[in-house]
């Protein structure tokens, strides 16, 4: 009961932030869906960014295996790209970002049976190390960039502290002996944070021991950031009306996929296409309306709903192979 009551509020909590959008956009500047409607978008560039969100998409699938190698945990790219895709498909329809995480942690396990807690570890591992590329990219953007919209301050403040709290920590936990072995000691005493803390340290221990292990981990990050921005903002040219320039993309898209640290279904419907109406519309200085970043968030969903597809043709291939 509990579990569908949550299912319940994130739906609402989704479909209550895209009505406010879709409101706010239609009362502000009603053209923007009337210009979709009269003028066709540029099918070329906005192909050109389907391809590139599918690729950042494959970049991220590419970083979990390459935590795994560096972790010792062999298996074939080949069996990732699988579970990866069975687990975002319900992460889209209706997990949330967390529940497709722990899916395919949990759909590698079963293949791994001596390597099961690590297996899971890196899960998580694969997310701190995504969550510190984002933050420190977003940071290093807010630092370097024009000043804000005076109501921006409060994101710039929240994501400069963020970004510097994980960089202590990890650095923290880099650098001072004997601080990881201290945490695993003390982890008993801190319940459930305390359980996934004590998976965590040691296996950051063991890439700490081995840096050169992280150079494809750095590398797929990398990739999958860039291509994300790429694909976002090829999307967006390709729509009638004001975007925001390529510059301004790369502030907007790395605060704009925090969003994607809320347990929402539909890749984040609401909150995604919130964030995007609202960085879009005061990073350009009020100079793009707010329903732009909605209609570029919308139709960067055609991308996985595609990848749904290809996890339902998987499961069905699997299915029929399993029968005698």
């Amino acid at each position: 009961m509990r579990r569908f009551l949550f299912t319940v509020a994130k739906l609402a909590v989704s479909a209550a932030l895209l009505g406010y959008v879709i409101v706010e956009a239609q009362r502000s500047d009603p053209g923007t869906f009337a210009g979709l409607r009269d003028t066709a978008p540029k099918w070329p560039v906005l192909v050109l960014g389907w391809s590139c969100l599918m690729a950042a998409l494959s970049a991220g699938v590419v970083r979990w295996y390459a935590v795994l190698g560096a972790l010792g945990i062999s298996t074939r790219l080949r069996r990732v790209f699988r579970y990866a895709t069975l687990a975002f498909a319900l992460d889209f329809v209706a997990l949330g970002t967390a529940g497709g995480d722990l899916v395919k942690g949990l759909f590698l396990a079963r293949d791994q049976p001596g390597s099961r807690p690590l297996v899971l570890t890196s899960v998580l591992i694969d997310r701190i190390f995504g969550l510190y590329c984002l933050l420190t990219i977003s940071a290093f953007v807010l630092i370097v960039a024009d000043p804000l919209e005076q109501e921006l301050y409060p994101l710039r403040l929240g994501v400069l502290t963020a970004a510097l709290g994980i960089n202590v920590a990890l650095g923290l936990l880099w650098v001072v002996p004997g601080l990881g072995r201290f945490l695993e000691r003390l982890s008993p005493r801190l319940g459930g944070f305390g359980s996934a803390l004590a998976g965590v340290v040691p296996a950051l221990r063991q890439l700490r021991d081995r840096p050169q292990s992280m150079i494809p981990v750095a590398f797929a990050n990398l990739a999958a950031l860039t291509f994300l921005i790429s694909g976002l903002y090829f999307v967006a040219v390709s729509l009638p009306g004001e975007m925001p320039t390529f510059a301004e993309q790369c502030e907007i898209m790395p605060l704009a996929m925090l969003s994607d640290l809320l347990p929402l279904p539909g890749g984040t419907l609401g909150a995604l296409d919130f964030a995007m109406s609202y960085l879009y519309q005061h990073v350009s200085g009020g100079r793009v309306p707010l329903g732009q970043g909605m209609l570029v968030a919308m139709l960067s969903r055609v991308v996985n709903i595609v990848v749904v597809g290809i996890a339902v043709g998987l499961y069905v291939k699997t299915e029929r192979q399993r029968r005698p």
